[in-house]
């Protein structure tokens, strides 16, 4: 079977078992102020969108910026261009430093103006940062409280994405690694796909999946073990 690139988010995940460097710590901090509404960071207050220009000034690999309600995940979305290697992110933040948050980054086979946009982010124990708010969003009581995922990209309309399923799948888990959606159609047929596996679903989650569009794909480790090969997929979509 062909591995997922979803494999390689398990890497760091919980290198340190609790404890997190100094970089890191940093890079929370760092994280922080990026991403703080109130005016002062590069968040537009009256849209909420970001302010590209400072943003990609910052990092040229700036992609995105990810919201979502309900829970605590506010960050930049990178896709790296010149880097060694496509999963460069999972140890270095957005300013490019060593880290074991990393920063969320995108499937080299998604696109985020595409049917499927699919982002990886870790799970840290020893923090509340980028995607452990929703490593058990396989558990009905957490994915509850996740509401809706903007996805802002730069120069295109911002997308909301409705939370639909969330799944907790082996890292070799094939469903999931398909792309080529061309039609609604295509999306409809890979959600009803995943539907069959996932653990927490809408009530509304086959009629949605009819009429999806497009699909946003988050994915991080199900525990703080950094050896785990277990992942949530959480899953939303965006209606025609």
């Amino acid at each position: 079977m062909v591995k997922l690139s979803l494999a390689v988010v398990a890497l760091i995940a919980a290198l340190l078992a609790g404890r997190m460097s100094y970089f890191d710590v940093a890079t929370t901090s760092d994280y922080d102020q990026l991403s703080r509404r109130d005016g002062l960071a590069l968040i537009k207050e009256d849209t909420g969108a970001p302010d590209w220009g400072d943003l990609l000034a910052q990092n040229e690999d700036t992609v995105g910026w990810l919201h979502i309600d309900g829970v605590d995940i506010d960050v930049p979305v990178v896709a790296p261009k010149d880097a060694p290697r496509q999963n460069w992110y999972l140890d270095h933040d957005f300013w490019g430093r060593p880290s074991l948050l990393g920063c969320p980054y995108l499937d080299h086979r998604s696109s985020v103006t595409g049917r499927h946009v699919m982002i990886y982010g870790h799970n840290q124990p020893a923090s509340h940062a980028m995607f452990s708010p929703i490593h058990a969003a396989h558990q009905s009581d957490v994915f509850s409280t996740v509401g809706d995922a903007t996805l802002y990209v730069p120069h295109e309309e911002a997308t909301t994405f409705r939370p639909l399923m969330a799944l907790r799948v082996h890292e070799t888990y094939e469903p999931i690694q398909v792309f080529s959606l061309r039609a609604p159609e295509d999306v409809a047929a890979l959600l009803e796909s995943l539907r069959a596996d996932a653990s927490v679903v809408t009530e509304d989650a086959l009629q949605r999946g009819a009429r999806a569009a497009r699909v946003l794909t988050l994915v991080t480790c199900s525990t703080g073990n950094a050896h785990t090969s277990q992942r949530t997929l959480l899953v939303f979509c965006a209606d025609v």
